[in-house]
């Protein structure tokens, strides 16, 4: 069905308004003003205001909505919404408040900044009303195109909802399949006479099907998902219901895709933010290096006034008279003057040994220093897709990687791995995450006698199927005014940190649907560093 503004126009008076909105029952006005005087109250729901909504009865869209979202918001309401009977206006038909509250909902959901998974749910469950339905989900491809994934759910049962969002149905089989190739919809009044029908589901939640319907959720002719409805009573659902159902798709669709404009932003962010790191690596490596430069100026100075040389020509006139010594340190004017000489130049040697030793250690620290730098974002900058990993492997990887650091810090590692269950990560960013929290850790111990160094890396699984790792350390602890900022780019309680490793962390883990928190008694109380993982979906 496509639907068109036909009219647009001004009224002269209140009288007129009324007379347009009575002449027939899919009439509706629009503007930026509320009616003056106001609207019998039937006829408010059919005056849809631009901007906020104040008065009740009222319907209302964003101050920046335009045409596209009036159609839709309209849409609601025409005669395919009610079914073959065009409902009146003293008595709407019994899907009417229903359809208001999801009309309602839409229009207040446009202007707010909650997370797709949230209205969605709300959608979903008023939708549930209106098509006396036990549940219903949206299932949108994961990453890797390989399976759908449960992006929304609602059930009369909330620990479905909870179970659902760990499970994953493969692509291209079943109805979810079927829905998706032909880009239509599809009623089954009974499950159990349905060829197409694919079980697995709802044997995995042992929550009974009898009856469903889906529709595909599409932008223009792209198919970004499946809206599907079920029920426990077989016939529950018919084909006049249809309609709604693309209508609700349609509305699902709106939230879909602002979240992947959001999702997108957040990725053009995160390339400025890389941008602007990088840039931070290279205003810090030059300083580095200016710092490199000053140090190698006072090793060049200091070897060009070395008294080398002189010790160079002293030992000469001691091969000169090698067989006369006696004669030449009694007799000889340079040999008495001699002594003194290799005294004051041995003297004035050990402080240009004591000195360059000193630049040479800061050049090299300076050098380690760039190396770090330069790693960590080279790290950053891999492109991983997420993958199923196996945790413990993971983790002795890391250690692996960090095995001379740790030895030559005399860090005793400590494994308490309680669970073996895989993770969906990037394996170069899950390595570096904990390349760079074992580092930290080791660094933090470093005022700690060799026997107290004990850094304790635990893996265990929480009621939520969540994987968590956990890195303790005992070493120097954080303030408590510095927890709320340590995954803050730039922000570091080292003298010669750089301030983004932390930060991140956070991001990879956040890209990787995880989550990364520090916990800390103060100081030196040690620091625990947690990842979270989500459970991994099982395929249905």
């Amino acid at each position: 069905m496509k639907l068109d503004l036909r009219e647009s126009r001004q009224f002269a008076d209140h009288e007129q308004r009324v007379a347009f909105l009575a002449a027939d029952a899919f009439h509706f006005l629009w503007g930026d003003d509320y009616p003056e005087p106001d609207l019998p109250e039937p006829m408010r729901p059919r005056f849809i205001k631009r901007g906020s909504n104040q008065r009740p009865g009222y319907q209302h869209l964003p101050q920046g909505a335009g045409e596209e979202e009036l159609l839709l918001f309209c849409r609601l309401m025409r005669q395919e919404s009610f079914g073959k009977t065009k409902p009146s206006l003293e008595t709407p038909g019994a899907e009417e408040p229903q359809l208001l509250q999801l009309l309602a909902l839409f229009s207040g959901a446009l202007g707010s900044e909650v997370c797709f998974e949230t209205i969605a749910g709300e959608l979903l469950r008023h939708a549930c009303n209106l098509f006396n339905a036990v549940g219903a989900v949206v299932l949108t491809l994961n990453e890797d195109g390989g399976g759908l994934r449960f992006a929304a759910s609602y059930s009369v049962d909330p620990h479905v909802s909870r179970k659902i969002s760990n499970l994953e149905i493969p692509t291209g089989v079943g109805i979810t399949g079927w829905v998706i190739d032909h880009k239509q919809s599809f009623l089954c009044h009974d499950v159990t006479s349905e060829p197409l029908f694919r079980p697995g589901v709802s044997k995995e939640l042992a929550y009974e099907i009898n009856a469903l319907m889906a529709t595909p959720i599409l932008a223009g002719d792209h198919v970004m998902g499946v809206l599907q409805f079920v029920s426990t009573q077989i016939h529950c659902f018919d084909e006049t219901q249809i309609p709604i159902l693309e209508m609700v798709a349609a509305i699902v669709s709106v939230f879909l895709e602002r979240a992947n404009l959001d999702s997108e932003r957040k990725d053009m962010a995160r390339v400025t933010g890389t941008a602007e790191v990088a840039n931070s690596v290279l205003h810090n490596i030059g300083n580095i290096l200016n710092s490199l430069m000053v140090s190698c100026s006072l090793v060049d100075s200091r070897l060009r006034q070395s008294k080398m040389p002189q010790l160079i020509r002293a030992h000469e006139v001691f091969e000169e008279h090698i067989n006369d010594l006696a004669d030449f340190f009694t007799n000889n004017p340079k040999g008495e003057i001699l002594p003194r000489f290799l005294l004051k130049v041995g003297n004035q040697l050990a402080k240009d040994h004591d000195m360059l030793s000193n630049e040479i250690r800061k050049i090299n620290e300076k050098a380690t220093l760039m190396r770090d730098i330069i790693e960590t974002q080279q790290t950053i900058s891999k492109i991983g897709g997420s993958e199923i990993q196996a945790v413990v492997q993971v983790i002795d990887e890391a250690i692996s990687l960090q095995s001379n650091f740790l030895e030559r810090h005399k860090i005793l590692i400590k494994r308490d791995f309680r669970t073996d269950k895989p993770v969906r990560a990037s394996k170069a960013k899950l390595i570096h995450i904990l390349v760079n929290l074992i580092k930290n850790a080791a660094e933090a111990m470093s005022h700690l006698p060799p026997e107290a160094r004990a850094l304790a890396v635990s893996l265990e699984e929480n009621d939520e199927g969540e994987v968590l790792v956990h890195v303790r350390d005992e070493g120097i602890g954080i303030e408590p005014d510095h927890l709320a900022k340590m995954f803050t780019h730039g922000f570091t309680t080292k003298e010669s940190g750089h301030g983004f490793g932390l930060h991140f962390c956070a991001n990879a883990m956040e890209e990787m649907r995880g989550r990364i928190s520090v916990h800390s008694d103060g100081p030196h109380c040690g620091t625990t560093f947690t990842l979270v993982f989500p459970p991994v979906p099982k395929r249905v």
